[in-house]
């Protein structure tokens, strides 16, 4: 109804309907690029004002131009409609023409890892998505079976190092591992270098949990730790890509650097930007820049 009212004002203005004509046009044209441009409605009134003004319109015309637009630009940016429009198709057509295309590497490596170590291929791992959704992620298991135990499955020395850093140097829970060293050469340590480990994520992706590109996801552990800054990640669905993957990845360790990342995707997202990060991903996984 407000969007009705607002063109109601201009067709049937008391002041020249065609300057009125041409000035809704460059309304429209500016309230669609705030729809992309989030940074943009300062931009927006100035320039508004300023053709408003030099056209001759009365001051309560003026006001009431600007606070529709103001209003409709705010709404659209909030829901962001067009954005999850496309993005959505976007993502439901490449994740289908991409599994079509990855079937065979998918059967090989869950035929490996049932022949490996038996039990199930896939391992869900608990992360929060958009909106604090709780959402299961999909992965190919790249460690053995109660692997979670880690009372068991490490060394005091081991189990020291873990507590301190969360991640082993050599982990004798990967598939594949036999002796000291393997933590770098088997099977389970090649699966995560090469981030085909993530590939059951497209189901996620399917599903509407995840996007291809995205917000890294947080664990419980991370989001009970957030701060309102950090919150803002989770207004976006989780990528199974991002900024944080396409700058280097296990390079960057500092979380806050991180969360730095994650929001000026948000801040500056567009639909090149997606596809420019997509195809950086590409280029990642084929030569495991910063892949741990």
């Amino acid at each position: 109804l407000r969007t009705v009212l607002f063109f109601v004002a201009i067709l049937f203005p008391t002041e020249s309907v065609t300057t009125l004509y041409k000035t809704s046009i460059l309304s429209l044209l500016l309230l669609l690029s705030k729809m992309y441009f989030s940074n943009l409605e300062g931009s927006i009134a100035k320039e508004i004002e300023l053709r408003a003004g030099t056209a001759g319109f009365s001051d309560k015309l003026l006001s009431f131009i600007y606070s529709e637009i103001k209003s409709i630009s705010n709404t659209i940016c909030a829901s962001k409609p067009v954005y999850d429009f496309f993005k959505r198709a976007f993502d439901i057509i490449s994740t289908i023409l991409a599994s079509a295309l990855l079937i065979i590497p998918f059967i090989v490596i869950s035929a490996v890892i049932v022949a490996k170590d038996g039990w199930s291929p896939f391992y869900v791992h608990k992360r929060i998505g958009k909106n604090f959704k709780s959402i299961g992620v999909y992965k190919f298991r790249s460690m053995k079976k109660n692997a979670d135990d880690i009372e068991k499955m490490l060394t005091p020395d081991q189990l020291a190092e873990f507590k301190e850093e969360y991640k082993l140097k050599d982990d004798p829970r990967l598939i594949g591992y036999r002796t000291v060293g393997d933590g770098e050469k088997c099977f389970g340590a090649k699966l995560r270098r090469s981030s085909l480990d993530e590939l059951p994520q497209l189901f996620n992706v399917l599903k509407g949990d995840m996007s291809l590109v995205g917000t890294r996801p947080p664990t419980l552990d991370e989001f009970a730790q957030y701060s309102p800054y950090h919150k803002k990640r989770l207004s976006f669905r989780p990528g199974l890509t991002g900024m944080w993957q396409v700058s280097g990845r296990s390079d960057i360790t500092d979380f806050e650097e991180i969360v730095k990342l994650d929001v000026e995707y948000i801040d500056n997202w567009s639909f090149w930007l997606d596809i420019k990060i997509l195809l950086k991903t590409f280029l990642e996984v084929f030569t495991q820049k910063g892949a741990r």
